[in-house]
């Protein structure tokens, strides 16, 4: 039943819930500020940064009409992270934003990150010493079981290396935001630069690489050792699961909404229908692709939906089986407001 002391006023609601809600009616002005968000309005020096950061964004959203995200960060003690969703519900209607305290999930998710970032360098060392030990193994002499079973070592320590990188740049990757507004990046180098850095994988495993762009250097703004990653792991992902003699396509194209794509194409064994929700998952692999014994982590295309959610953008895949498949990257273009 309602409460009969709060009957009266229609804002009473807003007063009950945790989150912070801020309403901005005609003109500007602020129509409700409710109990949770006025610990930030009314907060004195440590939150008067935060609470401007607010009211830009609610400036900026009327402007336009395009709804807003932002993370603010408050200094301790104890820091704080809030998340803060700022819209317009219809045209001519009143402002919303909506603010969420999220620290605890992004403690947990630092917790995280060094722990993936320590286990990983502690693995380093171990892994090195397998490697000098089936050195050792594989050449000493009158030992063709021990040469066979050095190599096996390698093998797996080449594996274990490969976990490794993948999960230091995983753990790199979400640490790092970059800045919608920062240095333009040219995505005709970034693939470029990708296609580089795959060339012994593909050569290995005879598939060349076809690069197609168009008369312009699409610019974005972001972090181009991420974009290139992102794009390098869409190469060697398609280039394992072509056959040999085939061919992997790069295509960067504009992709409307002020946006490029960066579309990658294999004509390789594709991807059931019912498995195109979870490819991007961590760990997760294609049955099929595993009893190809490719080999990889994967950790490949999670990076990849990392770097483009880093910058603002998206990926998404189309496969058919039997016919291959077609991952598109798309980024923002520099200067684009969210």
């Amino acid at each position: 039943m309602p409460d009969p002391d709060s009957a009266g006023d229609p804002w009473a609601v807003l007063d009950s819930l945790p989150l912070g809600v801020v309403v901005s009616g005609a003109g500007g002005r602020l129509t409700h500020v409710n109990r949770a968000a006025r610990r930030l309005a009314d907060g004195g020096v440590r939150t008067a940064l935060a609470w401007q950061a607010v009211l830009d964004l609610i400036a900026a959203v009327r402007s336009d009409g395009r709804a807003r995200r932002d993370e603010i960060e408050l200094r301790g003690p104890p820091p704080e992270s809030l998340a803060v969703e700022v819209s317009l519900p219809t045209a001519g209607s009143d402002i919303v934003a909506v603010i969420r305290d999220v620290t605890d999930m992004r403690q947990l998710e630092a917790v995280r990150r060094d722990f993936v970032a320590n286990v990983s360098h502690e693995l380093r060392t171990p892994i090195g010493a397998i490697s000098v030990l089936a050195d050792a193994l594989e050449s000493a002499p009158g030992a063709d079981d021990a040469a066979r079973l050095a190599r096996r070592v390698r093998a797996e320590a080449g594996r274990l290396t490969e976990l490794v990188s993948d999960l230091l740049d995983l753990s790199r990757i979400e640490a790092v935001r970059p800045d919608p507004m920062g240095s333009p990046v040219d995505l005709v180098a970034v693939a470029s630069a990708a296609v580089e850095r795959c060339r012994p994988m593909c050569d290995a495993h005879t598939v060349a690489v076809e690069v197609s762009t168009g008369s312009e250097s699409p610019m974005v703004a972001g972090d181009e050792s991420q974009l290139v990653s992102a794009v390098a792991n869409l190469i060697e992902n398609a280039a394992k699961y072509s056959d040999p003699g085939e061919s992997v396509e790069v295509t960067i194209a504009d992709a409307g909404s002020n946006s490029v794509a960066v579309v990658v194409r294999d004509r390789g064994v594709g991807i059931p229908s019912w498995e195109l929700e979870r490819v991007f998952e961590r760990f997760y692999r294609v049955d099929r692709a595993r009893d190809r014994g490719s080999g990889g982590t994967g950790l490949g295309l999670a990076i990849v939906r990392n770097v483009a959610t880093n910058h603002g953008g998206k990926v998404t895949v189309e496969s058919r089986e039997g016919e291959g498949s077609k991952f598109t990257l798309t980024i923002p273009r520099r200067g684009r407001t969210s």
